[in-house]
């Protein structure tokens, strides 16, 4: 079980980047997860993924994901840990705290595009684009 300060920490990260802590969401088909969502999307990083030719896109997936937990997301790139365990709340915390010590914020892009050519999972569910909530460092 979180302690109140670890629990603390992922409130504060939530309110510091208008989005939402989910600690008994689902992603995917019906998988359980905690994660941080903004709307009725879970966080993404999805971009640098898609843009794995720029090298500054290379760097921020790096940062992300080299504290990804074990029980991550592995479908997409999203801020979520599957299950909604204590050790999946672990997990999340942890990641968490590594993303803000690297400076990592939200920020919420409009209309979401990467580039001719690419279709994202979430646009492929519900056949739209829209509004995000997608890490970054300022």
């Amino acid at each position: 079980m979180l302690g109140t300060y670890q629990l603390d920490l992922l409130q504060q990260f939530a309110r510091e980047n208008d989005c939402t802590l989910v600690l008994e969401g689902t992603v995917g088909f019906g998988r359980p997860c905690v994660g941080f969502t903004y709307g009725s999307s879970y966080v993404s990083f999805e971009r640098y993924v898609l843009n794995y030719k720029d090298p500054e896109s290379q760097k921020l997936y790096a940062m992300i994901t080299l504290a990804q937990p074990e029980r991550a997301y592995h479908k997409s790139s999203f801020l979520c840990v599957l299950e909604t365990d204590d050790e999946s709340m672990l997990q999340l915390y942890n990641w968490t705290k590594d993303l803000m010590d690297q400076g990592f914020k939200v920020r919420v892009v409009d209309e979401v595009d990467y580039g001719p050519g690419t279709t994202t999972i979430t646009e492929l569910m519900t056949g739209r684009r829209g509004k995000i909530g997608e890490l970054y460092i300022p």
